[in-house]
């Protein structure tokens, strides 16, 4: 049986990009040497890479071949989402059903050096997931239905952000 803390992976590692913001029809400034022209345009890119994420791991866990954690994932993330595949593969564990961002909230965006550091705060619902073995009994842990996130990401090249870090945060209600 999974401990708390592979849950909390577990849950961390099924975080998605957000869909961007539309347009406020002020005229768009030109990018910075760090890839982003605004704030807005980084928590766009930083909603739309989470949400991205999310997606492609629930089709991973529902059975596509494909799935690339260092599409999203870099740093920390990176080798604890890959240390949980190899956990789940290694104990032939799979996950059924679907995670959802129940909700999303914007913390900062800053232009550091030639990058951009981004936090969001994300509220993840996994009530309609469970965690099979090999036989497809029913062995999910003991957990909430939700759990708050906080979320780091950075840029890993000009335009593209990476998840660097997801933690359970009290900062951020989600229930």
């Amino acid at each position: 049986m999974l401990s708390r803390s592979c849950s909390v992976v577990a849950a961390a590692l099924l975080l998605a990009a957000l869909t961007g913001c539309t347009g406020s029809g002020k005229a768009n400034p030109s990018p910075s040497p760090t890839g982003f022209a605004s704030e807005e345009e980084a928590f766009a890119a930083a909603e739309e890479l989470y949400r991205d994420y999310t997606a492609a791991l629930n089709s991973y866990y529902a059975g596509a071949d494909a799935y690339e954690p260092r599409l999203y994932l870099t740093a920390d993330a990176l080798t604890e989402g890959q240390a949980f595949l190899a956990l789940m593969k290694e104990q032939d564990l799979q996950v059924d059903g679907e995670v959802e961002i129940r909700a999303l909230q914007h913390g900062e965006a800053a232009a550091v050096e030639s990058a951009w550091s981004v936090t969001l705060f994300v509220c993840l619902d996994y009530s309609g997931t469970r965690v099979l073995d090999a036989h497809g009994t029913d062995v999910t842990p003991e957990r909430d239905e939700s759990l708050a996130l906080k979320v780091s990401l950075m840029t890993i090249e000009r335009f593209r952000l990476a998840i660097e870090k997801s933690v359970a945060t009290p900062e951020f209600p989600c229930g």
